[in-house]
């Protein structure tokens, strides 16, 4: 089993075709339902510097790619992912620079295997397992305002109408790209998971967390 995901470059003619096309579409409009941006409060980059000097700015790219690629086509499946790009942030200069921030590294392999093995250790001990939909999305931004470039292929027909020049929209969730997207949500899953009774094993892992129960 190889379960290949082939990148599909977004120039290509297949990256017009109507089922990618409709997964883009559906990774955007997610966005948009989740609060990450707001198309309707778009402005020109140059007004944003006049009211909020500090701000920076990012550029929007749409990943795109055929999961189950080796498979026969009604298997494949074509996957997107709307990123900032978050290794060229901009200042009121124009200069790019290199955010220093700490954020907690992800769970590894190894963690997982820890997880699975503690649950061993018990006669009736089970293991489970889930997975968070768009997690970093449902985070707050934290930092100095930060806006986007949208690519022109996901501007809103209104936006050339209107005559726009440098069109940005500000980012209000933890968009995937940004560095401090993951210690945005490293916090609030630290946050949410003490209020409940878990505490981080610094031991094994920055992202384990274990909650000790007694008389179950």
């Amino acid at each position: 089993m190889g379960l290949v995901t082939r990148v599909v470059p977004n120039k290509s003619a297949e990256a017009n075709t109507e089922a990618v096309l409709a997964a883009i579409h559906k990774e955007f409009q997610t966005l948009l339902d989740m609060g990450a941006f707001v198309l309707e409060e778009v402005e020109e980059w140059n007004d944003v510097l006049r009211h909020t000097p500090q701000a920076e700015m990012v550029f929007g790219h749409m990943l795109l790619g055929c999961k189950h690629d080796e498979m026969p086509a009604e298997y494949q499946k074509y996957k997107r992912r709307f990123v900032a790009l978050g290794n060229r942030v901009f200042n009121m200069f124009g200069q790019t620079f290199e955010e220093e921030i700490s954020h907690p590294v992800p769970a590894s392999l190894g963690s997982a295997r820890f997880g699975i093995a503690y649950s061993c250790l018990f006669p009736d001990g089970v293991t489970l397992h889930g997975d968070v939909a768009s997690a970093y999305m449902t985070t707050e931004l934290k930092g100095v305002p930060k806006y986007m470039r949208l690519p022109k292929s996901l501007w809103p027909d209104w936006w050339a109408k209107a005559g726009y020049k440098v069109p940005v929209i500000r980012i209000w969730k933890a968009l995937y790209g940004l560095k401090r997207s993951g210690a945005d949500f490293g916090d609030r899953a630290w946050e949410n998971l003490t209020a409940i009774g878990f505490e981080r094993v610094i031991e094994v892992d920055n992202a384990v967390y274990l909650m000790k129960t007694t008389g179950l």
